[in-house]
């Protein structure tokens, strides 16, 4: 069987991404992202935000992979957080390690109601509530 490859390039942008991922492995190296469906516990979910940066991020996806990526207009994700962006997400990526994200991002690939119910939930996410580790804003 031959695994499906899509690779290109992000060029640097004012945008910034989110994107909900299940059954995959990610591995960052220097300005890359590899993406690949993970060996083991093919329900996981992960969510990844793609922050700042200033040269191309080169993205690999290997074989089939389950996401749902939500871009932002500048300043848009700050509704989510507390921090600023850049507080948030320093390097041109990371995970979002926070369990009310992931709770969502399950939902959202376990749900039966589709975009209906990720157009719900997704603007019910408490303001602040995206980084661990921080006070969700009242």
């Amino acid at each position: 069987m031959v695994k499906q490859e899509t690779l290109y390039i992000a060029f640097p942008h004012v945008n910034t991404a989110i994107s909900f991922f299940k059954g995959v492995d990610i591995h960052r190296g220097n300005y890359s992202i590899d993406i690949t469906p993970a060996d083991r516990n093919k329900s996981k979910c992960i969510v990844e935000i793609l922050g700042k940066y200033t040269q191309p991020v080169f993205v690999n996806y290997t074989g089939n992979c389950e996401e749902i990526a939500v871009v932002f207009k500048p300043v848009g994700a700050n509704h989510f957080f507390n921090n600023d962006l850049i507080e948030v997400c320093p390097l041109f990526s990371r995970e979002l390690n926070n369990i009310l994200w992931t709770e969502f991002a399950y939902v959202q690939f376990n749900g039966s109601s589709g975009w209906l119910i990720f157009n719900e939930n997704f603007v019910n996410i408490p303001l602040g509530s995206a980084f661990n580790g921080m006070v969700v804003k009242n």
